[in-house]
């Protein structure tokens, strides 16, 4: 007789936390410590994590490649309804690939568990939450963007220069070579004692990199 295939038995559900950051360490160990002390409270067992840095390109994403494996049961740990996606388009859409596979989302901050499991009501109560959510969470970035660009626009106005300090894009090296006249204006000028900084402000470069040309070229007493 043919052997009957032995079911693979899943023991306990997998937990994970997830965490989106931009490229600030000190936000990745703040959810991270937020996240642990969410499941060590609500008794969720061993706990992995997630990490990913902002991505504008939606397949390299770690958290689509997350919903693919976890199954039925699965839970999912975020800070925020906002670090699953950048967008209401993208949060709408991973929370319905969840949805679809049974996959908890426990978002810490809203106080809120985002499951298909309850009576239609709490379902439907859940869904208002999270379009509530997802378009204050869209209004603030936009928010955030318009005063920056605003203050920007102060700023340029105001005479700052923004941005890397300009150097036609080459290096001290490279524009001296373009200009040999500048070159020897400012060798003569730095050789009379003229300080790197404010031959720095004058070029309108990087002190850095000022430096590092006289340091290769001339003595800096």
């Amino acid at each position: 007789m043919a052997r009957k295939a032995k079911k693979t038995i899943k023991t306990e559900n997998k937990v994970v936390g997830y965490i989106r950051i931009s490229t600030d360490t000190q936000d990745s160990e703040r959810q991270k410590v937020d996240i642990l002390e969410y499941a060590n409270i609500n008794k969720m067992g061993s706990l992995d994590f997630v990490s990913e840095v902002i991505s504008s390109r939606k397949e390299e994403r770690k958290i689509f490649k997350l919903i693919e494996k976890l199954e039925s049961g699965d839970k999912i740990i975020v800070t925020e309804l906002s670090r699953i996606g950048r967008s209401m388009k993208d949060i709408n859409f991973l929370v319905s690939q969840c949805k679809q596979k049974n996959i908890d989302i426990h978002v810490i901050v809203d106080n809120l568990i985002i499951t298909n499991i309850g009576n239609k009501d709490d379902v439907m109560r859940t869904d208002i939450m999270i379009f509530a959510l997802s378009i204050a969470a869209q209004i603030e970035r936009n928010l955030i963007s318009e005063r920056t660009k605003s203050a920007l626009k102060r700023l340029k106005q105001g005479g700052v220069i923004l941005g890397r300090p300009a150097g036609k894009g080459r290096k001290l090296e490279e524009y001296f070579k373009a200009h040999p006249l500048e070159k020897e204006r400012y060798e003569r000028l730095f050789e009379f004692g003229v300080s790197i900084t404010k031959i720095s402000k004058a070029l309108n470069m990087n002190r850095l990199t000022v430096t590092a040309y006289f340091k290769n070229h001339k003595e800096i007493k």
